[in-house]
């Protein structure tokens, strides 16, 4: 949603055209073509609709979303989303269900819809074959995978419901287990057990079955119908004591004896509350023995202690990781980037060079704004979100994520469909629109209070007030939705000055945001072109198409800012992403603003895992000797990246990884006041 110019700093007293310039261009060869796509910062990254999951060789935890048909990848230690590893439909990928590490450390991963098995590289994610192409051996729905010890590859074929078996090439080499002529079984996960034979959930049948893994000859109903409540078994996992857990459509995960097959327990019941009472869980052990449940109702993975089942965490928490339908963006301290997250209720925090999840979220208060509109930040570090659902405004402290006290009540003043927000140049007032009176209400800074209506109804033919934002000439521009225009009223009185953008000047059709940029100019989000309009600064007139339909995939523009190295950062509301594009070159005359940095910080590193090189990031509070080391797992030093005097800001340093092997590594800054390590992964 449109908003004030916000400044990555806490200065005061700075006019708007400087507020919008922040961080300068580095020095570059070749000048970048102005609007051009330059990547999806901030995707939705919780693992919609997951089918399997499991730990890679290189312990991070790899998720298949069978709604976005990818594979994502999060960290084994922390949760944190590392990006999709298996981009989306990457090689015709559709539904993946089946996912499996084979012998040579490839991916492997049924692709249900096109009833293929596709074999991805290990480390990179990248698309290698067809591995097994679609109707050999009759293959129809394949789901579960597994190796055997001799190195051929099993597939459960769901609507033939068979077990296919194929050479470590691809080749089909026949029926390892038939069906049953009987009754639908529905083998959606097999695993190899401690013993070496097969073991199948029946989902259909309600029970598991073992084969005997050399051969696939029956050997028994492992577990029988009903046996402990199992219902729908659908993800199998043996534990670090060779119990057999099976994650079902139920409420809990289900633990059996690993030799005789007799119940033993319920354990990981699920524990937070849904819609449903039931819902799909899968189960997967990491090289601990600690137990990850995935809970499909809540999007969320939880880890449990593999022997007791108590709950450790939500490890990678869908409610934070999962954006659904960003609004308003705005930036923070400490390079914190918020997104109001429309659809998913709360304002998600992420940092805005890498895009990683940053945690607290703001997500864990009575007064958390329904479906939020926009943020905003003020010089004290104060996040503001407007609540559409609730017509009240909230007040965060944006580094600790903590509730202040209740700041706009409900409906205070008349607030109906709260929307855009703005400061005005002297941090007195706080500006709100109100979209189903048509109106712009005044409110204190800093009590809340409300003071009067500044911009009433239908003034100038406001109708569907969204982006509210003070420009450098001190007047007011209010996006106008149904009338697709950006109106200007006098930044005292509130007195309509004119359509600064007339009504569908340069095709706008529902303004969503607006946003001086450092050239001076005014930059528009068009919702229903799926454009970003720039006009002149000036005049309003039309000057160009700054950000072109579906341009990057851009779908639903909604709140627009310019960020580190004058980049234009857009929420794209239906891909569910914050995007970023080239920014226009600077005016004359124009300064630079570099950001506070409110406390120094070894940021992490990116990508993580990587397999060349890898950029670390952090950051100076004050000027200070620094001392950046690379260590080995052994701790024995095989790098100084850096060993000097830095003024305060913002750093990367770029580890070149092209002589060292595969492994853990260490990386430590130190300063006369600070330390702090954190490890990265080298993948060959």
């Amino acid at each position: 949603m449109p908003k004030a110019i916000r400044p990555t700093t806490p200065l005061l007293g700075l006019t708007a055209a400087l507020l919008v310039a922040c961080c300068a261009l580095q020095p570059a060869t070749a000048q970048p073509v102005e609007g051009a796509f330059v990547d999806a910062l901030v995707k939705n990254r919780r693992p919609d609709q997951a089918r399997n999951m499991l730990f890679g060789p290189d312990g991070q935890l790899y998720v298949s979303s069978l709604s976005s048909h990818s594979v994502l990848r999060y960290d084994g230690i922390t949760g944190n989303y590392l990006g999709d590893v298996v981009t989306p439909r990457s090689g015709g990928l559709q539904s993946p269900r089946g996912m499996i590490f084979g012998p040579d450390g490839d991916l492997y991963l049924s692709s249900f819809d096109t009833d293929e098995v596709l074999r991805f590289d290990g480390a990179t994610g990248l698309f290698k074959e067809v591995f097994v192409a679609a109707g050999t051996g009759l293959l129809d729905g394949p789901a579960g995978l597994a190796f055997t010890s001799a190195g051929t590859l099993l597939v459960s074929s769901i609507r033939t419901d068979e077990i296919l078996q194929f050479d470590p090439s691809g080749i089909y080499l026949g029926v390892f287990v038939p069906a049953s002529g009987q009754e639908l079984r529905y083998f959606y996960s097999i695993t190899i057990g401690p013993d070496g034979h097969l073991y199948a959930a029946g989902y259909a049948s309600h029970n598991v079955l073992r084969f005997d893994g050399s051969d696939g000859s029956f050997i028994d109903v492992f577990v029988t119908s009903r046996t402990g409540g199992l219902l729908y078994p659908y993800s199998l996992a043996f534990g670090p004591d060779n119990q057999l857990f099976v994650g079902r459509f139920g409420p809990s995960v289900l633990k059996y004896d690993g030799d005789s097959g007799a119940y033993l327990s319920y354990f990981a019941s699920r524990i937070v509350p849904g819609p449903f009472t039931v819902t799909y869980l899968v189960v997967a052990f990491d090289a601990e023995g600690q137990l990850y449940v995935y809970d499909n109702d809540a999007n969320s993975v939880f880890r449990h202690h593999g022997r007791t089942g108590q709950l450790i965490d939500a490890f990678v928490d869908g409610e934070n990781e999962g954006l659904y339908g960003p609004f308003g963006i705005t930036l923070g301290p400490d390079s914190s980037l918020f997104v109001a997250n429309f659809e998913g209720e709360r304002v998600l925090r992420f940092h805005q060079n890498t895009g990683q999840s940053r945690r607290p979220s703001l997500a864990c208060c009575l007064n958390m704004p329904s479906r939020p509109i926009d943020v905003l930040l003020d010089a004290s570090s104060r996040l503001y979100a407007s609540s559409f659902s609730e017509d009240k405004v909230v007040r965060f402290d944006a580094i600790t994520g903590d509730a202040l006290p209740e700041y706009i009540p409900p409906g205070s003043g008349g607030l109906d469909g709260a929307s855009g927000m703005a400061i005005d140049p002297d941090s007195v007032h706080l500006y709100v629109g109100s979209i189903f009176t048509d109106e712009v209400l005044r409110y204190n800074l800093e009590t809340g209070e409300f003071v009067d209506v500044f911009v009433t109804s239908q003034s100038g033919g406001l109708d569907a007030p969204h982006g509210v934002l003070f420009g450098p000439d001190g007047h007011l521009y209010v996006g106008s939705y149904h009338s697709d225009a950006i109106l200007r009223y006098d930044g005292l009185s509130g007195m309509f000055m004119d359509a600064f953008v007339g009504p569908g000047s340069g095709g706008l059709d529902a303004p969503q945001d607006h946003v001086f940029g450092p050239d001076g100019h005014l930059y528009v989000s068009s919702l229903f072109t799926n454009e970003v309009l720039r006009y002149d600064g000036s005049t309003g007139a039309f000057k160009n198409v700054y950000v072109p339909a579906l341009s990057g995939g851009l779908d639903g523009p909604r709140g627009l800012l310019f960020g580190p190295e004058n980049l234009l950062y857009v929420s794209s509301f239906d891909t569910r992403e914050v995007l970023r594009f080239v920014g226009p070159a600077r005016a004359a005359g124009t300064a630079s603003i570099s950001p506070v940095i409110f406390s120094s910080e070894l940021r992490g590193n990116f990508p993580n895992p990587f397999n060349r090189s890898t950029q670390i990031a952090y950051s100076l509070a004050q000027p200070a000797f620094v001392r950046l080391t690379i260590y080995d797992a052994m701790g024995r030093l095989v790098e100084v990246l850096v060993d000097e005097d830095q003024a305060a800001g913002e750093y990367t340093a770029t580890l070149d990884a092209d002589k060292l092997p595969s492994g853990v590594y260490t990386y430590r800054m130190e300063t006369s006041g600070f330390s702090r390590t954190r490890q990265m992964v080298l993948v060959r």
